[in-house]
């Protein structure tokens, strides 16, 4: 026990630090948040752009979806 204890203690005392701020804590969320909706965002436009969010495509595969 001591062995991991005295391992993950530094990961720990960060893991305190952090909790005991919030506004820190909320801080990193939202640079995080930001950062994945810069990657995302281009990805979601030419996905929904593409043929399956037609009126056509689905019009097309309704059909074959119900038979």
């Amino acid at each position: 026990f001591e062995l991991v204890n005295a391992e993950i203690a530094p990961a720990r005392e960060r893991y305190n630090e952090i909790m005991a701020d919030p506004e820190f804590l909320e801080a990193e969320l939202q640079k995080g948040a930001e950062k994945a909706r810069a990657e995302a965002g281009p990805f979601m436009e030419k996905f929904a752009s593409g043929p399956l969010y037609t009126s056509d495509a689905a019009a097309t595969l309704l059909p074959l979806a119900c038979a």
